[in-house]
């Protein structure tokens, strides 16, 4: 599986919500944020439903 997306979208996610999302440290997110550490697939999953609730938000936000 390639997560060089999710690393993308992770690298341009602040790192306090990806410590709140993933209820770890800073140092944590920055290794996944980097590629030093591979992130796993519960990361991914909920890096994807963080950007989704986000995407829900400015669209309800929007009117559509």
């Amino acid at each position: 599986m390639h997560f060089g997306t999710a690393i993308a979208l992770a690298r341009d996610t602040p790192t306090g919500a990806l410590c709140e999302a993933w209820e770890v440290t800073p140092e944590h997110v920055a290794s996944r944020k980097s590629g030093e550490s591979p992130m796993t697939l519960r990361e991914a999953g909920d890096l994807a439903a963080l950007h989704g609730l986000l995407l829900e938000d400015i669209l309800g936000a929007a009117g559509v």
